[in-house]
């Protein structure tokens, strides 16, 4: 450089001559020449590579980059933050979470306390190249909340570790919880539905973007257990819970009257979340937004304990630090009947026989997708209604329950290709063939052909990672999952047991045939 720029840390030409053939001389050779935007850019980048902490240095530069117009970083690592050294803007904000949990928790690099001293010039240039708060953005939210989950299941041992970070050890996580998602609502009830003010009256007034960010968050909660509610201690206080989490499908705002003072009314949302003045919004974000039922009743009571949602529980039984998965009641425990045995043949001449009667999948209840009595047999309660919401990579319908609009999920068209091609191993055609979603996690395939849209992630996991042989038994496998159900309907008696009988009656032949025809699967989706 050619005049002072970055202090005393970048190397500067002197008793140079100022003579214009001298200065355009050095411009050739890339040497700064005067102060302009690219040579503070430059005298930034210098200082990254020497690994130069100076705030006070890059305050000076944010501050003569902003009086030149600079529009911001873009994509260029030029924000300083002390112990993380140079990143992008978009991973910094303004002002941190309220919440003290929430700041350890966030991924994000709040910068007031750094430069807030340096003067109102870089004051302005900052808050115009980064965002003022993560409480703005509902994936900052969402994933603050997800961050704070996840620090307190891990396990004491082996404690979550976030980028930079100080650890947050499982027990402060877990106990702070409820507090780091009542703020967490809060603030998404404020940009996803807004609040009411005296000035309208008392009507919502929707804030700019909150579809946007309503759509956000809907996709977050509909992947992850995010809805947090407290919980409850054990026998003799053992096993406390500290809290729950619940799926959407799970959650509820409120309890009918014939509920008040059973257990279920303790996990209303209204009973954690309601009780001030935003109370109409809040309940309008979880209605609305996020789509849970607005009124549990009775009869949901009872088709929840016959499926019993408790299954969320680990496998071992034992509760990581507090945090338990699922509302936690279920049925009283019915006395059981021995099994009658179980013909896999037999059940699978059942299966093939009623698939080969059913129409291509069409919006219509659950119930009245098949004519077999095993679909009426099922305990009375309101069918979920299936509609079509679009296509996994233009091929292959995708139904959802009342058309609630799944998450953006999609398979390459060679595994589309590949879903067709195994179709006629388990006695199904193409058309047949759909992929089904319930956010509540509910099986999707109790009377139609449904795939799980929820197993794609891990479809497209195996792609990047495993071969070809291993994708070929991971979507046969669902299909012969498929192919049973529809000779078992609701009962899961035998069900493990005529899969493997059938994958092991298809599976060899499918293996000896599709061996090295993954260049033609592709090639014949062209």
């Amino acid at each position: 450089a050619f005049q002072s720029i970055g202090g005393s840390h970048l190397p500067y030409i002197s008793g140079v001559p100022e003579e214009p053939r001298v200065r355009a001389l050095m411009a050739c050779c890339g040497i700064s020449i005067e102060v302009d935007q690219n040579s503070l850019l430059k005298a930034l980048h210098y200082l990254r590579k020497q690994g130069v902490q100076d705030t006070g240095l890059a305050a000076d530069i944010y501050k003569e980059l902003h009086v030149r117009g600079f529009p911001g970083p873009g994509n260029k690592r030029i924000m300083l933050v002390p112990g993380r050294g140079y990143i992008h803007a978009e991973d910094c904000v303004w002002k941190a979470f309220r919440a003290p949990l929430l700041q350890r928790c966030c991924r994000l690099e709040a910068v007031a306390e750094v430069y807030g001293r340096f003067g109102p010039e870089v004051r302005e240039a900052l808050q115009k190249w980064v965002r003022e708060s993560p409480e703005s953005d509902a994936m900052e939210l969402c994933d603050a909340l997800q961050q704070t989950i996840l620090c307190g299941r891990a396990s004491p041992s082996k404690p979550y570790r976030l980028l930079a970070r100080p650890v947050v050890q499982p027990e402060e996580a877990a106990e702070g919880l409820m507090a780091a998602s009542r703020a967490v609502i809060a603030a998404l009830v404020e940009i996803c539905v807004g609040q009411g003010t005296v000035e309208a009256g008392g009507q919502l007034v929707v804030p700019p973007e909150a579809e946007s960010h309503g759509l956000v968050a809907f996709n977050h909660f509909v992947q992850h257990r995010l809805i947090v509610i407290p919980g409850s201690a054990g026998p003799d206080n053992e096993n406390e819970v500290r809290c729950r989490l619940l799926a959407m499908g799970e959650a509820y705002w409120s309890v009918s009257p014939e509920l008040a003072g059973h257990p279920v009314a303790d996990c209303a949302l209204v009973e954690h979340y309601g009780g001030d003045a935003n109370e109409r919004a809040t309940e309008a974000f979880f209605t609305k937004v996020l789509r849970v039922k607005p009124v549990f009743t009775l009869q949901d009571l009872r088709r929840l304990q016959s499926v019993r949602l408790t299954r969320g529980h680990s496998p071992n039984g034992e509760i990581q630090e507090g945090l338990d998965p699922g509302l936690g009641f279920e049925s009283p425990p019915q006395p059981e009947e021995p099994a009658a045995p179980i013909d896999p043949n037999a059940v699978l001449q059942a299966a093939f026989s009623k698939i080969q009667v059913m129409q291509p999948p069409s919006d219509t209840p659950e119930g009245e997708a098949s004519s077999s009595s095993l679909a009426s047999q099922q305990p009375p309660s309101r069918p979920r209604v299936w509609k079509k919401v679009g296509f996994v990579a233009r091929a292959i319908p995708i139904f959802s329950i009342d058309g609630i609009q799944p998450p953006a999920l999609d398979l390459s068209q060679p595994q589309v290709a590949l879903l067709w091609h195994l179709c006629p191993y388990f006695g199904l055609h193409p058309s047949q063939l759909a992929f089904g979603y319930d956010p509540s996690g509910l099986r999707v395939s109790e009377d139609r052909l449904f795939l799980n849209l929820l197993q794609v992630p891990r479809a497209l996991l195996l792609a990047n990672t495993s071969g070809f042989e291993s994708l070929v038994i991971f979507w046969s496998g669902k299909l012969a999952s498929l192919v049973v159900r529809q000779g078992l309907g609701t009962s899961n008696a035998g069900c493990i047991e005529v899969k493997n009988h059938l994958m092991g009656l298809a599976l060899p032949r499918i293996l000896q045939a599709e061996r090295g025809t993954q260049a033609g699967i592709a090639a014949a989706w062209s």
